[in-house]
């Protein structure tokens, strides 16, 4: 499915357990209906059984792709949770639970909580979570399994109900606005983290790896257009594609990931060309033509090109690309140009 990456199907197998048993804790009087959640994580456990061979032989703890990443829990647990703005909101979220909240609400929240620290966000537990289903680079994400978003907004909301009981809600302007703030404060203060970064990604800090809704009409209209196979594109519209079409594969990623990933298919020159024919169908140049040209050479099953109009200008891609048997299909609504063949 489109989007459905190997870190989400992680998770959401990993997620159904947890939410089982706090089904079971919350209402004990209906096993039955808490286990019926175990049949959910039926399309994902066979999405993850079919990748898994070929992703292990890929991401053992000694592949490339884990390198400089934490190997045990701690390594992971203080980028995610050492910010103070993070600790002081998570703790309150947690002392609202011994507020006026629903016996079972409570019980469901905490079994939730429970079980997730068990069965995969513990030291002991950690290792065989990286070894077996999300290897080192990715086990921080096992932590979106948490119930943070609730924690965060139930402190907020009991304070609404009580206010709301009194015929007043004003007061909760200041306190939302303050809660905005000490979230906005904890963007730049969260983003150094495990490897590189762990981003919480907002326009004004990083606008070249927000999806968009310019990038994304783009790549929807290259999508509805080019033939079904790999697509050769700038690099900001190649990590869309895959995201809104599976049909429509990209033949880069972001620089770094493709030599990565080619380095660990034995083919380590043909992930910096693609990279580099990425960036030339972006910002154009002649010196980039030959890395388009040796692209368009290796990667078999190529049938579609997208480039930016300052790429196109002086016409040399464009005569390299007719050269190889492409002709322009149009241009996306925000100016990206397709050609196939």
């Amino acid at each position: 499915a489109a989007g459905c990456s190997l870190s989400s199907v992680m998770l959401q197998v990993l997620l159904v357990p947890a939410l089982a048993a706090a089904g079971v804790l919350a209402f004990p009087g209906r096993l039955r209906a808490a286990l019926l959640l175990l049949p959910t994580a039926l399309y994902p456990v066979l999405v993850g059984l079919w990748t898994r061979g070929d992703a292990l032989a890929h991401l053992g703890l000694s592949s490339p792709v884990n390198r400089n990443y934490p190997v045990e829990f701690a390594g992971h647990f203080l980028p995610v949770f050492g910010g103070p703005v993070t600790a002081v909101l998570g703790c309150t979220g947690l002392l609202a639970l011994a507020g006026p909240v629903p016996r079972a609400g409570r019980r469901f929240l905490l079994g939730w909580i429970g079980a997730a620290a068990v069965l995969y966000l513990n030291p002991l537990s950690a290792p065989l979570v990286m070894e077996q289903a999300s290897s080192p680079n990715i086990y921080w994400r096992v932590f979106f399994l948490l119930p943070v978003p609730l924690l965060l907004g139930l402190p907020g909301a009991l304070l609404a109900e009580r206010l709301e009981a009194r015929g007043s809600l004003r007061p909760t302007l200041p306190a939302t606005l303050l809660a905005g703030a000490l979230l906005l404060l904890q963007v730049p203060l969260h983003a150094a983290g495990i490897h590189r970064s762990l981003e919480l990604v907002f326009p004004r800090f990083r606008p070249d790896r927000c999806l968009n809704e310019q990038v994304a009409a783009d790549a929807r209209w290259i999508a509805g257009r080019a033939p079904a196979g790999p697509v050769l594109a700038p690099t900001y519209l190649s990590t869309v594609l895959g995201v809104v079409d599976a049909d429509h594969p990209p033949v880069a990623h972001w620089p770094e990931i493709t030599r990565t990933w080619m380095g660990i298919l034995g083919r380590p020159e043909e992930g910096i060309l693609r990279g580099a024919a990425a960036r030339a169908l972006e910002s154009g140049g002649e010196a980039g033509l030959p890395a388009v040209a040796g692209t368009l050479g290796r990667v078999p099953g190529i049938r579609a090109v997208a480039a930016c109009p300052e790429a196109l200008r002086g016409g040399a891609l464009e005569r390299l690309l007719g050269e190889n048997g492409f002709s322009p299909a149009g241009a996306a609504p925000n100016g990206t140009v397709l050609f196939v063949r």
